[in-house]
């Protein structure tokens, strides 16, 4: 038998860390060379934090709109001034300049995060913006399948709504609603700071103590979540004139911590997330069979704090659809059964190829500032990469094998189908 990649490739991420007294958690990495800056700041104020659906998109969308006696023209034009970038969500704001310009991007982007304006017209205009996206949303075919299988599996979890709400859900929202979700979760002690690049350590922390060190901390109370479990099979289709018939079986997955999360993301390579098409549905059910136009799974890469999605895809003809259902199914059932394990050149093309891609990640600085943002709020130390790179290494066929037996049930996978259901 082969023996899996065993060199000791590294992936290490010296950042200092320092929690400010009013709970701001600053994450700072020198990187001398170009001299560019990273600055990501993480807020966790995102769907499953909202008390309405919609909240928490509305609000990020309105951040950059005017803040801190800027006008959203004034930040475009010192921005623009600067060639600078600024992005802003959900989760937070993400900014990159030139090393000189720090001062006074960081200075924006507090303004951002403390004194967004929310004038009411913004509110109106940015609604209007959602809507118009979740319309396009609910035009594509893919997208409908997709979120059909999430609501499905996860029910009254906000995970199992759109990361936007819906568009009833966004025009029963009121300004009031954006500036308590603000007042409620933009606070320091549930926000992480990142900033990667051409800086000084101690005086990047010292621009981050004179913006945010006075940011007042006030206790954050999250949303109680619901529990999820996993459900049992189901059969749903939606009907849609349409070319392509968009197929999804799923069930709830893994959360991050699940010690088995390493040898399920070796699984992921395996059944569905291989390259160049190397992975078992896309060489039997794409290139032997010619059922799928796209076909693809995952079992662990959503995985998270809450637990993520395992699921399948496939798109196919309208008049393939029990083939291409059958075949799916097939697939999964074997490998999840051992009927057809898995082999030791398919763990050493994965591991080959997980080992070989997840440097990437870190060779820009966003890139950087968004791997160690989110090692932090998962509860992760600075040197998992370096673990995860070790333990990927060390996986077995039968360590993988095992894992996947136990987490993947093809007897409880839910079915959503979108399309011409009567094959013409």
């Amino acid at each position: 038998m082969g023996r899996r990649p065993r060199g000791r490739l590294r992936v290490e991420l010296p950042a200092t860390e320092t929690t400010l007294p009013n709970g701001l958690r600053v994450f700072v990495l020198p990187r001398r060379g170009l001299p560019e800056v990273a600055i990501r700041v993480y807020v966790d104020a995102g769907r499953l934090r909202e008390a309405r659906p919609g909240a928490a998109a509305l609000t990020g969308a309105c951040l950059d709109e005017g803040a801190g006696g800027r006008s959203a023209t004034d930040i475009a034009d010192l921005l623009a001034g600067m060639g600078a970038q600024l992005g802003c969500g959900a989760g937070g704001v993400s900014a990159r300049c030139l090393s000189g310009d720090v001062p006074a991007v960081l200075e924006v982007v507090a303004d951002l995060l403390r004194r967004p304006d929310f004038a009411p017209e913004v509110v109106e205009r940015k609604r209007g913006e959602l809507i118009a996206q979740v319309r396009a949303e609910d035009d594509d075919p893919s997208f409908t399948g997709r979120q059909r299988l999430r609501e499905l599996v996860y029910g009254s979890h906000p995970l199992g709504r759109r990361d936007k709400g819906g568009e009833d859900d966004l025009r029963a929202l009121t300004r009031d609603d954006v500036l308590l979700h603000h007042r409620t979760h933009f606070v320091p002690r549930n926000t992480i700071v990142a900033i990667v690049g051409d800086v000084d350590g101690a005086n990047a922390l010292d621009l981050v103590r004179r913006h945010l060190g006075d940011w007042e901390d006030r206790p954050v109370v999250q949303p109680a979540l619901p529990g999820l479990a996993l459900g049992e099979p189901r059969e749903v289709h939606v009907e849609e004139d349409r070319d392509q018939l968009h197929i999804y079986l799923g069930h709830l997955g893994i959360r991050r911590d699940d010690p088995d999360y390493h040898a399920l993301l070796v699984g992921d390579y395996v059944l569905g997330a291989g390259p160049g098409f190397t992975d078992r549905l896309s060489r039997t059910l794409r290139d032997e069979q010619g059922l799928a136009y796209t076909v693809g799974a995952s079992l662990a890469r959503s995985a998270d704090l809450e637990p993520g999605l395992l699921s399948a895809y496939i798109g196919t003809s309208p008049d393939t659809r029990e083939r291409a259902i059958e075949g799916l199914r097939h697939e999964i059932t074997a490998l999840a059964t051992g009927a057809a394990p898995v082999t030791d050149t398919e763990i050493e093309d994965a591991q080959s190829y997980m080992l070989g891609s997840y440097v990437f990640a870190f060779e820009t600085n966003p890139g950087t500032a968004e791997q160690i943002v989110q090692l932090a709020r998962l509860g992760l130390p600075l040197d998992e990469p370096d673990r995860f790179v070790a333990r990927i290494a060390a996986l077995e066929p039968a360590d993988v094998q095992r894992a996947i037996e136990r987490h993947v049930h093809p007897g409880r996978l839910v079915c959503v189908t979108v399309g011409r259901g009567d094959g013409r």
